[in-house]
């Protein structure tokens, strides 16, 4: 497999890409974000066991399932 590497600005759900390229045909492309990505996470010391299990005590099913589809259907 080759690799063309070319820069764009992803904005509004759309990919733009600074240099102008075409092709004979479509091509499958691998997005990365570089730079400025940061996931949100709450800082681990202000985990509480205790609240954790509060919090869990009615959810049915595996925990880890739970945080799965939530982290899959969580908008960035």
């Amino acid at each position: 497999m080759r690799t063309l590497t070319l820069e764009g600005i992803y904005k509004n759900g759309f990919v733009e890409i600074q240099d102008a390229i075409t092709f004979k045909e479509p091509m499958r492309v691998l997005v990365v974000f570089i730079d400025e990505f940061k996931p949100k996470r709450k800082p681990m010391h202000k985990f509480s066991f205790a609240k954790s299990l509060e919090l869990t005590k009615n959810c049915k099913g595996k925990l880890s399932d739970v945080i799965i589809n939530e982290r899959r259907t969580e908008k960035w």
